[in-house]
């Protein structure tokens, strides 16, 4: 008996196990499409989900910029800490989503 990783939800599980105690995922026949298939969902969801959280990040950049904007007069005078802090959030985020986003696309293009 060898444990193996199943191939929807990427859990360590029996080679032996007809179906994976976690997902339930069955790993009898498994048709060469559908493992494709199941591939491509997945890395679809991690796009989707990595969209997301930079679209998140960027939110807490804007909001940053109103902040320091509106505490500021207008960029008038110096904010206090708090706006730079939420600014230096938002970018720093987005730019390691960013980043982890470009990963995951060389990734899916070397799996081809």
């Amino acid at each position: 008996m060898t444990i193996t990783h199943c191939i929807n939800c990427d859990k360590r599980i029996s080679d032996k196990a007809l179906a994976c105690p976690h997902c339930g995922f069955s790993r009898g026949g498994q048709d060469p499409d559908q493992v494709e298939e199941i591939r491509r969902r997945k890395q679809r969801q991690q796009r989707y989900r990595l969209s997301m959280y930079s679209y998140v990040a960027l939110t807490v950049f804007i909001s940053g910029v109103i902040w320091y904007w509106v505490e500021s007069g207008g960029f008038q005078t110096a904010a206090s800490s708090g706006p730079i802090i939420l600014l230096t959030i938002g970018v720093l985020g987005y730019v390691v989503l960013r980043g982890m986003m470009i990963y995951h696309r060389i990734q899916a293009r070397k799996a081809h």
